[in-house]
């Protein structure tokens, strides 16, 4: 446990870089599970940062001297002056007389040829869209003509077009809750574990639930959590979150999560209390967990 120090009525407990670095890598949004105990109580809330933290290597950066100025730099040295340039007088022009040519060149005619066929071409374009627009071509023709066919073409899509950036502005909680949903299955963990958290603020109880998902040791997965690992202790704070707004599957969550890995008697007490309100509510899959629980809650 770290050193603490009684400041006035607080308590202020130093805490190492083991776990400052891993809050800092987290956005300023998400919640922490603060868990205090002593020889004879232990007890848990919710935390959340005010603003960011500096990790263990920022801190020793901003002790480090400042470095030394650049050394001035060094006078410019002036280009020698360049000598005027000499004008050079040009050449005399000599006329030189041609025979003027009295047929047509080989090579104009040569040049002829394509352009002719060009030209031959641009008529026959031209005809044929006149007679395209002028419905005189069977069953071809704009719009209108008889016997016209219309062929539709599909929009083309850029095969890198980004998506459309994923938001809670204006939404309520249910929508919210679809949005998160959406961005889950398209497999963007970080965005959907936020945009969960803003549904449960906005009155998604199934948002809180599907929070807990993410860290509970039984729906853990990689490919549905951005969480590194399992965490049952982060997954009991969501799940009791939407138990205590009445929600059945939080309190089955909370309930099965603090009977099967709570350290102490108290806190499967309040387990076993969770399981039961389950079961009264309706929940086959809290009924068989109240006995074994009850076990273990008066160990």
């Amino acid at each position: 446990m770290s050193a603490s120090e009684q400041v006035g009525d607080d308590i202020v407990v130093a805490v190492g870089p083991e776990i400052v670095d891993p809050i800092v890598s987290q956005p300023t949004s998400v919640a922490y599970l603060l868990i205090v105990a002593d020889d004879t109580r232990r007890d848990q809330g919710a935390i959340k940062l005010a603003r960011p933290l500096l990790g263990s290597g920022a801190a020793a950066a901003q002790r480090a001297e400042p470095p030394s100025p650049p050394p001035p730099p060094a006078p410019a040295i002036a280009a020698p002056p360049q000598p005027e340039p000499v004008p050079v007088p040009a050449p005399p022009t000599i006329p030189i007389d041609l025979p003027t040519a009295t047929g047509e060149p080989e090579t104009a005619r040569h040049r002829s040829a394509p352009l002719l066929a060009i030209a031959a071409l641009a008529l026959l374009g031209g005809g044929a869209a006149v007679a395209w627009y002028t419905c005189l071509i069977p069953g071809r023709g704009p719009t209108g003509c008889p016997g016209a066919t219309t062929t539709q073409v599909p929009a083309v899509v850029p095969a890198d077009a980004k998506a459309a950036p994923r938001s809670c502005d204006g939404l309520d909680g249910a929508a919210c809750f679809e949005v998160a949903r959406r961005a889950l299955a398209a497999g963007e963990l970080e965005p959907a574990r936020q945009l969960f958290q803003q549904a449960g603020e906005l009155g998604s109880l199934d948002a809180n639930t599907a929070v807990a998902r993410m860290y509970d040791p039984a729906t853990w997965s990689a490919a549905s959590s951005p969480a590194a690992k399992a965490d049952w202790e982060t997954a009991v704070y969501w799940y009791e979150t939407a138990a205590r707004k009445d929600d059945v599957a939080g309190k089955l969550g909370a309930g099965r999560l603090l009977c099967e890995n709570a350290p102490t008697d108290f806190e499967r007490k309040r387990g076993l209390e969770y399981l039961r309100a389950a079961a009264a509510a309706g929940s086959a899959e809290a009924k068989p967990l109240v006995d074994a629980c009850a076990a273990k809650a008066v160990e």
